[in-house]
């Protein structure tokens, strides 16, 4: 729960970016196991939080509903 809000409150201050799974568990949130990491993101992705540009990115869109095209965001 606390994980999650974390998690929750680092994409709200990262919306419009590019999310990497490895960096963002490595130095955001060590101290959570990395299949606990990987499963607030799916929750977060079927929020609409989050949405999946590749394995292992994701563009944080905050609770604006996106349009993905994948050449803006790369």
């Amino acid at each position: 729960m606390v994980l999650a809000k974390a998690i929750r409150a680092f994409c709200e201050k990262n919306v419009g970016s590019i999310l990497d799974v490895q960096q963002v568990a490595r130095d955001y949130f060590p101290m959570a196991s990395y299949k606990t990491f990987l499963r607030t993101l799916n929750r977060l992705r079927d929020e609409g939080l989050i949405v999946p540009v590749s394995k292992g990115m994701y563009l944080i869109c905050g609770n604006e509903q996106v349009e993905l095209d994948i050449d803006d965001v790369v």
